[in-house]
């Protein structure tokens, strides 16, 4: 990740998220950030709902 999250880089991962959870597998996460700032507002709020549909569809973050 680099720079801030917009609701488009939230949009990408989504489809990836429920196509993993579809197939009854917990979903992990590994980032790397460089020169990272954040969530714009409305990357934050698409994550904020994102988080909230699939949290205990996630598994081991990193």
């Amino acid at each position: 990740m680099e720079g801030k999250i917009s609701k488009s880089d939230v949009e990408k991962i989504h489809p990836l998220t429920d196509k993993i959870t579809k197939q009854g597998k917990k979903t992990d996460f590994y980032f790397e950030m460089h020169d990272f700032h954040g969530y714009d507002l409305k990357g934050l709020w698409a994550e904020l709902k994102v988080d909230a549909s699939h949290l205990s569809d996630y598994g081991k973050i990193a």
